[in-house]
């Protein structure tokens, strides 16, 4: 019996280290106000740990609100979740069914087959919510069929889309963090108001 499980092990082994766990999250719907409709989250950045962040978010659509979600990572040749890996977008095909898109992107630069699931859902009308690092989601450069999406300061009018912006324009300087701010008021009690004041962050649109 020992032998046998010692044979079997043995020729299991090779079918073992060729699989691997997809490269992307599904999340499935439970009941709820978004049954019917598909979610896609797109991670990608290395600073605020997307691909921790949107599963988590996707999974409280889906499992509190009926969405289906997915989430896709960008997916490293030993096909680990890693950031910095800015050219790969497995499973890209999913956002041709999406309802709506939630991303949280910094500086990709995907091959040319997931810019176009990406490009043809956008130029669909499809809903999309960019979070953050979002404003400068993509930098191809200046060459390839989508460095219309690359940097700061430049609008994007694919295929004759007329007066739409894909970027915002951002500004950001280190050393002048705390040099502006917001007033807001508090009431502490229900007959005084208090003024403060709130330090802002160093970038806006």
């Amino acid at each position: 019996m020992k032998r046998d499980s010692i044979i079997l092990t043995i020729w299991l082994l090779p079918l073992l280290a060729g699989t691997r766990a997809a490269d992307w999250a599904v999340y499935e719907r439970n009941s709820g106000p978004g049954m019917g409709r598909h979610v896609v989250f797109l991670a990608g950045d290395e600073e605020y740990r997307s691909e921790e962040g949107l599963p988590m978010l996707a999974k409280i659509l889906s499992q509190r609100h009926g969405f289906k979600c997915t989430v896709l990572f960008p997916i490293d040749k030993d096909g680990a979740i890693n950031p910095n890996q800015r050219d790969r977008l497995p499973g890209a095909e999913a956002l041709d069914s999406a309802d709506a898109i939630v991303m949280l992107l910094r500086f990709r630069a995907w091959s040319d087959e997931a810019m176009k699931h990406f490009v043809d859902a956008y130029l669909a009308g499809k809903p999309i919510i960019a979070l953050r690092t979002s404003t400068h989601a993509f930098s191809f450069g200046n060459r390839g069929a989508y460095k219309q999406f690359t940097g700061e300061r430049t609008s994007m009018k694919p295929h004759g889309a007329s007066s739409s912006r894909w970027r915002t324009t951002t500004r950001c300087c280190a050393a002048s963090r705390t040099s502006s701010a917001t007033r807001t008021f508090t009431k502490p009690t229900p007959r005084r108001m208090r003024k403060c004041w709130c330090a802002a962050k160093c970038s806006r649109a």
